[in-house]
């Protein structure tokens, strides 16, 4: 994993190559990244101080290689992470656990998770790639549980599950804006990958299509 600068194109490297590191995501107050650590059929999540150039991840919970992690993400007050996992060949489903430090002296601390609860239960199909929204109310996130891939809306407890999206394409990668009310995604619904806006205040959610070429576009982050 390498760090940059939005007005600095330079980069340092803040984690070792090895195990691989994926899906990265800074914590609230910039100071940590959580992220998913893969070797081999080991599979776990960890988080990664920035002040700690090139050093191991620490682990925040010991798989013994039945589970598979993907996309955390913090809520909003940095006490916990929401994340999808898999455990021992059955579906993705969606997260929610806290953080709990343990300070051993002045210079050893280690985490890990605590409390994690299942938000959704959908045995036959994956749940996956959640993104809490800033006021830490909501939780989107996607499911191929119709044949493909579609947005839905839970209360950040997991109770009041909506459907976003009903369409026979891939729909995904959502991403919130600061004020928790619009989100922006990728949909493959007219051939290829373009990016598109919902609005979730007041009426029924429709998607908007920003973008419109020949080539994917994909991935969206709300910047501001």
């Amino acid at each position: 994993i390498s760090l940059g600068n939005a007005s600095d194109v330079r980069q340092h490297s803040i984690s070792q190559a090895t195990p691989q590191l994926f899906n990265p995501a800074v914590s609230p107050d910039g100071t940590q990244i959580a992220l998913v650590v893969q070797d081999g059929d080991f599979s776990t999540l960890a988080m990664q101080p920035f002040a700690r150039d090139n050093a191991y991840p620490m682990y925040l919970a010991f798989n013994d290689k039945k589970c598979v992690y993907q996309s955390p993400t913090w809520l909003p007050d940095g006490s916990g992470l929401v994340y999808a996992m898999s455990c021992e060949g059955g579906k993705f489903a969606v997260y929610r656990a806290e953080l709990q430090y343990n300070f051993m002296s002045d210079m050893d601390i280690s985490v890990s998770l605590v409390n994690p609860r299942a938000l959704t239960n959908t045995p036959t199909a994956d749940n996956y790639f959640p993104r809490v929204s800033p006021d830490g109310a909501r939780i989107v996130f996607s499911s191929n549980r119709n044949g493909q891939g579609d947005l839905y809306l839970i209360n950040i407890d997991g109770t009041g599950e909506q459907r976003l999206t009903n369409d026979p394409a891939d729909d995904g990668a959502a991403s919130w804006s600061r004020d928790s009310s619009q989100l922006v995604f990728d949909s493959n619904s007219d051939g290829d990958y373009e990016i598109y806006r919902m609005d979730l205040n007041g009426g029924l959610p429709r998607a908007i299509q920003l973008t419109n070429n020949n080539v994917d576009d994909r991935w969206p982050l709300w910047y501001q």
